[in-house]
């Protein structure tokens, strides 16, 4: 394979992942507001009373949103980019994690490193991810939430008249339990995180360091949520070296 070759899987690589980041990004943010947000009546009754609607109508958008973003991350169609579709392309191109590319990759990236440095960088590196692992990680996300596809079939992208006949909440019917989403949101973090250290050593910080549990800080992130692609635009990736990773980053309470 040429080298111009190489470098056209490795510029798909990075679009694919800077999507898939973005998503995964976005369905977090849209699930921490709503579940936030439906927490006012307990502890801001005086606020959610001011306009019950608009909050109830606030809840459902974020709700929805994250909803069709986790099933954009799980998505099996053909043609789609997804997790699933994204593993199937790295698979088939395992010399995106040679020692030779990633040693390319990291004098391109770090150009004033000397060949000791980028030596002493290598002893970071944890190796080609266990690729069936990662694959296993992501099935085992689509076993625990099997409704899903019927949220974003029946309710959120379409209007399933067998659905609308039975007259039943959403919630009754198909569960999708919090914690069943909030695991599978730190499943695909983690899956992401491990390609990206593969790749090119670096970690990113998918903390949401805009938000915290007061509120203020959640009138303040729904303000900043007005362009959902400025705000992903705006939010730090975090980059940072093998040595300093994630630890001690946290959001504010």
């Amino acid at each position: 394979m040429t080298n111009q070759q190489t470098e056209d899987i490795e510029a798909k690589f990075e679009k694919r992942m800077s999507v898939l980041d973005k998503t995964l990004r976005a369905a977090k943010v849209h699930f921490y507001l709503a579940e936030k947000i439906e927490s006012f009546p307990v502890d801001h009754l005086a606020e959610w009373n001011v306009a019950p609607a608009f909050w109830s109508y606030t809840i459902r958008a974020h709700l929805h949103a994250g909803i069709l973003a986790i099933a954009k991350l799980l998505d099996n169609r053909r043609g789609s980019l997804s997790l699933p579709h994204f593993l199937q392309f790295v698979d088939s191109n395992p010399q995106l994690f040679s020692r030779e590319s990633l040693v390319r990759r990291l004098k391109k990236k770090r150009p004033h490193d000397s060949v000791m440095d980028i030596e002493r960088w290598l002893q970071d590196y944890q190796g080609v991810p266990d690729h069936k692992a990662q694959i296993e990680k992501v099935e085992n996300v689509e076993k625990k939430l099997p409704n899903l596809s019927n949220w974003r079939d029946k309710v959120v992208a379409h209007i399933d008249k067998a659905f609308i006949n039975k007259g039943q909440p959403v919630g009754q019917l198909y569960r999708l339990p919090k914690s069943e989403v909030n695991s599978a949101i730190d499943t695909l973090e983690e899956v992401l995180q491990c390609y990206y250290h593969a790749y090119d050593m670096t970690d990113r910080d998918f903390s949401m360091a805009f938000v915290g549990n007061g509120l203020e800080r959640v009138i303040e992130a729904l303000g900043k949520w007005r362009s959902a692609k400025v705000w992903l635009e705006a939010i730090p990736k975090g980059i940072c070296s093998p040595r300093n990773s994630l630890r001690g980053i946290n959001a504010p309470e």
